[in-house]
């Protein structure tokens, strides 16, 4: 899909399209399970404006060493759903309590090539809620305005190799980091999602 170039979209506007999207379901099959927590909160400056918020994990874990990523982790039995795994890691790696956080929406479930079946939920942060990155697992933890995310400028599709096989990834660069990978997938499908809509009809930009 072609980007709309730089595009704006309010915080109303975002919502309703999240809360309006029927994902894309794949069954688990042989995949581990597991969720991810997509944070989106309020700019200070201007409520109305969203960024989303992405951490990158400490050099010293055993899977996704040092890689940017959303708050996440495999789906236990106790968890009882995606939903309430996301939320959980959400806290457990941000210190977020469910009860500042309103799910939103759905992304499209992933499957990863490491053997994983992802299933991205959207939140909304309370506004001025405080973040306790938990320092075994977190090493950083930064935010992308949404108006830049939507620029299609900002995205590079790069080529990688993978047994003995060539794949093309989307990366984003942002503040000396690199997100790409299943997070890059994810946050594309997301932009996707609101250029499609946007382009629609459906929450349309605003003006400059």
């Amino acid at each position: 899909m072609l980007g709309l170039g730089a595009v704006i979209m309010r915080r109303a506007q975002v919502l309703e399209i999240l809360r309006g999207f029927e994902p894309l379901h794949l069954p688990v099959g042989s995949f581990r399970p597991a969720a991810v927590l997509a944070p989106l909160r309020p700019l200070p400056q201007d409520p109305e404006a969203l960024e989303l918020v992405l951490t990158r994990r400490t050099t010293d874990l055993t899977a996704h060493a040092g890689q940017v990523s959303f708050p996440g982790g495999r789906i236990d039995e106790a968890d009882g759903s995606a939903e309430l795994a996301a939320l959980r890691e959400l806290q457990e790696e941000l210190g977020v309590a469910s009860r500042d956080v309103e799910v939103v929406g759905h992304l499209d479930h992933m499957l990863t090539v490491t053997g994983y079946h992802i299933t991205p939920v959207v939140g909304l942060l309370t506004a001025g809620v405080a973040l306790e990155p938990e320092p075994r697992e977190v090493a950083r933890v930064f935010a992308v305005p949404l108006d830049r995310l939507l620029d299609e400028a900002g995205w590079e599709l790069l080529p990688h190799h993978w047994n003995g096989r060539v794949f093309h990834s989307w990366h984003f660069p942002w503040d000396g980091e690199d997100v790409w990978g299943a997070t890059a997938r994810m946050l594309r499908g997301f932009v996707e999602l609101l250029w499609s809509r946007s382009s629609a009809g459906v929450g349309q930009p605003a003006a400059e």
